[in-house]
C-alpha cells in the first residue's frame, strides 16, 4: 500500500512540475523564450528541451523500455550537455514543447507500467543498479529545480510570478518595488564579506575569489575592493554600482549639463529611458513636457540641448532622455555626492574646460554638427548654484530635496 501511495505522490509531483514550467511560456514572443538570460545562456525554451532528454532517458531504456526517437548519449563524440539547452532558429516552439510531451507520455507509460521497486540500469552512475524509486525521485527533484529557473527568467522578463504567467500590476510592481528597497538597504548596510580585504583572498581565475572552499563570483567588471569606482555606460554603472551608498552619474555633453540648466530655470527633470515609446505617456502622466531630439528642435520646442532651455518660457516639468546618462539615473536612483576622482579629472583641465571638451570625442562630434554653442554652455563655470538630485524618479535642486 505504501509503495502505490508512494509512487502515485511522487507521480502526481512531477505531473505538476511539467505543467507549471510548460505553462511559463503563455503570453510570451519567439525570442523571449529563446534569449539568454544569464551568463552561461540560460533560457526557457531550453530548459524544456533538456528536460525532455531527462526524461525519455531515465524513464526509457533505463527500464529496458527505451524512447522510440533518437537521442542523443553521453557516449556520443563531442557530447556537451549545453549543446541541449538552447533552441536554434529552425526549431520551433511547437515541436519542443511536443518533444516534452512526448517523452513524458513515454515516462507516464513507464511510471504507470512498472512498480516503485522495479529494476533499473543507469550506466552513468556510480551505482548504476536502481530502482524505480530511484529514478522518479530525483527527476521530480531536476524538475522543479529547472522551474525555479524558469520563475526566475519569467520574472525577468515581464514580472510574472510563481504558477500565474499574468504580468504584475501597477500596483503589484510598486509593492515589490518597495519590499526590493527594503532588502537593497539591508545588504548594503551589512559588512562586506572579510575576503575582499582580508589575506585570505586568493585569486582563482578572471573575475573570481576563493577562500576555504567558498567561491564567490565578482562581475566582470566589478570593483568591489575600490570606495570611489569610475566606468562608462549604463552597463558599466550596474557592475560598480554594486554594494554602494552613492552613485555619481556625469554626462557632460549633454545630460547633465541640459539637466543643470533646467533646474537653474526652475524645472524639475524627469530622467528617462532613450528612445522608448512609453516617453509620451510618462510624460502625459506627470504633465509635463517631453524633450525631444535635437533634430526636432525648434521654436519653443525642448530638446537635449542646453541651449532650448534658454529661449522662451521654460517648462514646469521635463521629461529628458538621453542615450546615456538620462537612461542610467533612470535605473540608478541614488542622490549625488562628492567624488575625489571626478574632482582630479576637472583639475587636469581647470582654465581650459572649452578647449578640452572640444577635443573630446562627444565635443568633436557636437561640433561637427553645428552644435558647438552646447559645447560652450557645458564649459561654463561658477554660473550655476544647483545640486540636481533624484528623488521618487524626478531631479529637483538639493536645496529643496529636504
Amino acid at each position: 500500500m505504501i509503495e502505490e501511495f508512494a509512487k502515485e505522490y511522487l507521480h502526481e509531483e512531477l505531473r505538476w512540475g511539467r505543467a507549471t514550467v510548460v505553462g511559463k511560456l503563455d503570453g510570451l514572443s519567439e525570442y523571449d523564450v529563446r534569449r539568454p538570460l544569464t551568463r552561461t545562456g540560460t533560457n526557457l525554451l531550453g530548459l524544456i528541451k533538456h528536460l525532455t532528454l531527462s526524461e525519455a532517458r531515465y524513464f526509457g531504456a533505463i527500464f529496458d523500455r527505451p524512447f522510440p526517437h533518437p537521442l542523443p548519449t553521453f557516449d556520443d563524440a563531442g557530447y556537451r550537455n549545453r549543446d541541449y539547452l538552447w533552441v536554434t532558429e529552425e526549431e520551433s516552439r511547437v515541436s519542443i514543447v511536443d518533444g516534452y510531451r512526448r517523452a513524458y507520455e513515454h515516462a507516464d507509460a513507464t511510471i504507470d507500467a512498472l512498480p516503485i521497486d522495479a529494476p533499473g540500469y543507469v550506466p552513468w552512475w556510480p551505482r548504476p543498479e536502481v530502482m524505480l524509486l530511484n529514478v522518479l525521485v530525483p527527476v521530480v527533484t531536476e524538475t522543479n529545480r529547472h522551474l525555479g529557473h524558469a520563475d526566475i527568467l519569467r520574472e525577468q522578463l515581464d514580472g510574472a510570478l510563481d504558477s500565474d504567467p499574468t504580468p504584475s500590476s501597477e500596483q503589484d510592481d510598486a509593492d515589490w518595488a518597495a519590499h526590493r528597497a527594503t532588502i537593497e538597504r539591508a545588504a548594503l548596510r551589512a559588512p562586506r564579506p572579510p575576503c575582499l580585504a582580508g589575506p585570505l583572498a586568493v585569486r582563482s581565475g578572471v573575475g573570481h575569489l576563493r577562500v576555504g572552499q567558498t567561491r564567490l563570483v565578482q562581475p566582470p567588471h566589478g570593483q568591489s575592493g575600490y570606495r570611489v569606482r569610475l566606468d562608462w555606460g549604463l552597463d558599466g554603472a550596474r557592475a560598480v554600482g554594486v554594494d554602494v551608498t552613492t552613485t555619481v552619474v556625469v554626462d557632460v555633453l549633454s545630460f547633465t549639463t541640459t539637466l543643470t540648466v533646467a533646474l537653474d530655470v526652475g524645472a524639475v527633470v524627469y530622467p528617462y529611458r532613450w528612445d522608448d515609446g512609453t516617453a509620451e505617456q510618462f510624460a502625459r502622466e506627470n504633465d509635463a513636457v517631453l524633450a525631444v531630439g535635437r533634430s526636432q528642435s525648434g521654436v519653443g520646442r525642448v530638446s537635449l540641448s542646453p541651449a532650448t532651455l534658454r529661449v522662451g518660457r521654460p517648462p514646469r516639468r521635463l521629461v529628458l532622455p538621453s542615450p546615456n546618462g538620462a537612461t542610467i539615473a533612470h535605473h540608478l536612483a541614488t542622490p549625488g555626492a562628492p567624488c575625489h576622482a571626478a574632482r582630479a579629472a576637472y583639475d587636469a583641465v581647470r582654465g581650459r574646460e572649452r578647449e578640452a571638451l572640444l577635443a573630446c570625442a562627444s565635443g568633436r562630434e557636437l561640433d561637427q554638427q553645428g552644435y558647438t554653442h552646447e559645447v560652450t554652455i557645458a564649459a561654463e563655470v561658477n554660473t550655476s548654484t544647483v545640486v540636481p538630485v533624484l528623488i521618487d524618479g524626478r531631479f529637483t535642486d538639493a536645496a529643496y530635496s529636504g
